[in-house]
């Protein structure tokens, strides 16, 4: 919120990085109304507490590059020691960069086929697998992303 903006329980300035959990906790409330179901909302805001009501938290839209798989690994421990249980990312990265904004590595897995899929980015089935071997483990493993054929 702008500076000087007030929330009913006081200054935005104080309370403004506790909107995720107001947030969630309205959502889970409207949802819970109907008994039959039960709440579970997937978010990329996240503040301490918001795991009360069912929440899913993951990194947002990440970019499919190696250091950014390589930064999910300290992202999900610092979510978990925060206490928040549910947390994922997208497995292969969201956004379709084209190649030149990957450093070029001599692949593992042949990229045949694959290289329009992400923007002729020769690496990238290899980098998939690996961030897919990495996402079997998190709470919840979610393929998602601006890939052609996603």
């Amino acid at each position: 919120p702008p500076n000087g903006s007030y929330f009913h329980i006081g200054p935005g300035t104080e309370y403004f990085n506790v909107y995720p959990l107001f947030e969630t906790s309205a959502i889970y409330q409207g949802m819970r109304r109907d008994t039959r179901r039960r709440a579970m909302i997937l978010a990329r805001a996240a503040f301490t507490g918001a795991q009360r009501n069912g929440t899913i938290f993951w990194s947002s839209d990440i970019s499919p590059t190696w250091n950014t798989l390589q930064r999910q690994i300290p992202t999900g421990l610092d979510v978990a020691a925060s206490g928040i249980p549910y947390w994922t990312d997208d497995v292969g990265g969201f956004w379709s960069l084209p190649a030149v904004d990957h450093p070029v590595r001599k692949p593992l897995i042949s990229p045949a086929g694959a290289r329009a899929n992400v923007g002729g980015d020769v690496d990238y089935p290899e980098l998939y697998v690996r961030w897919f071997e990495y996402g079997v483990f998190l709470p919840i493993l979610r393929t998602h992303g601006m890939r052609r054929f996603n």
